[in-house]
């Protein structure tokens, strides 16, 4: 919540003090453009992918370089990483997707791309799933365990896929491609959600609060758009950029949002939210999806996977963290204890109807096609 970082044409990784302003460090290696960074979940290292075709993972207190891999021969154009912080999803201008184990550097499974090259990619919070963009219309969802494509959304656009990203219950993705409009998918139905317009130019980057109640747009115009992500309205509009914004970041705590754009300057915004009181609870099933990702992240959603949920003390804390950032700090610890203990008995069942709600009108459809 305290720090950014940042990336440029200029080959070099820039980690600066938010309140401040002040860079505290430069991370210097990539021979060629930065074109991607992601934070690990823990927000401990940063992995960032160059047109140069490596991948690098930093650390981001001490600056060091602590992994480097040769990923795309002609160019890496983008990079996420896995929930578990152990893997990499890189895509190539080489027009293929990569699985990499950032601890050992080896690729676990590479994974053929017949759109063009990648320019967006997302994964989900579960640890199963990712979603891709590339130069046609589409936007793609995959199972990230088989590389099998699950579904695809046509017609999201006239053009190709600019941003990506996944709602924090893994229930939504959000999509952006330049016809002037942002679109909100509703993964286990394929359908369209909601759209969010545009009257000037396309909106370039996409990003979703932490909380899930609004999502965050940046536009070709250089503007900076907030939506209110069940009504659809416009909350704020903030024209600040004079060149079209390419990358938004988001705090956990929801009050820092960190835009880059092609003027290079980088913009830090403050978030006042007015916060919902609410009494203290012992449970809440709107809470239930996190506690379904969690259960994932320590079984099936890891590397090597786990046949059954083990956690630490730590991760309980981390997991409690997680829903008081979305908008479940009302719950008591012991009411979500009993109620994680409780789905922890049948993890393989709720994660099968997890699945099975995700995937069932795609195989449904997919069966009745084959008939």
């Amino acid at each position: 919540n305290r720090h950014a970082i940042t990336a440029s044409a200029d080959k070099a990784l820039r980690l600066w003090d938010i309140r401040s302003g002040k860079c505290i460090r430069v991370l210097e290696g990539h021979t060629d453009v930065v074109t991607s960074l992601s934070l690990t979940m823990d927000n401990r290292s940063v992995v960032s992918a160059s047109a140069d075709g490596t991948i690098r993972q930093w650390d981001i207190i001490s600056g060091e370089c602590v992994g480097i891999i040769e990923a795309h021969k002609d160019g890496v154009t983008v990079a996420v990483t896995t929930p578990d912080n152990r893997r990499v999803l890189t895509g190539g201008a080489d027009a293929t997707l990569k699985l990499w184990d950032t601890f050992t550097g080896e690729c676990i499974r590479t994974y053929a791309y017949t759109s063009g090259k990648p320019t967006a990619l997302a994964i989900s919070p579960d640890g199963l799933y990712y979603f891709t963009g590339g130069g046609n219309s589409d936007a793609e969802f995959w199972d990230l365990s088989t590389g099998e494509q699950i579904h695809r959304f046509k017609g999201l656009t006239t053009s190709g896929i600019m941003s990506i990203a996944t709602t924090p219950n893994g229930r939504y993705i959000l999509t952006a491609g330049s016809d002037k409009v942002a679109r909100l998918w509703d993964v286990p139905t394929g359908e369209c959600f909601r759209t969010f317009g545009w009257q000037m130019g396309s909106p370039a980057c996409v990003a979703v609060m932490p909380n899930g109640k609004c999502v965050v747009l940046g536009g070709e115009d250089g503007s900076l758009r907030f939506y209110d992500i069940l009504s659809g309205e416009l909350l704020k509009a903030i024209p600040w950029h004079t060149g079209a914004l390419k990358a938004i970041g988001i705090s956990p705590n929801c009050h820092y949002i960190v835009t880059g754009g092609e003027d290079s300057a980088v913009g830090v915004w403050y978030a006042d939210w007015e916060m919902a009181v609410k009494k203290l609870a012992q449970w809440d099933d709107g809470a239930r999806a996190f506690l379904e990702i969690f259960l994932s992240l320590q079984t099936i959603g890891r590397y090597p996977q786990q046949k059954k949920p083990q956690w630490t003390e730590g991760d309980f804390r981390e997991l409690l963290r997680e829903l008081s950032l979305r908008g479940y700090g009302w719950l008591s610890a012991d009411g979500i204890k009993n109620k994680l203990d409780e789905m922890a008995a049948n993890c393989k069942g709720i994660l099968s109807e997890r699945r099975h709600l995700l995937e069932k009108a795609f195989r449904t459809g997919r069966q009745g096609s084959d008939k």
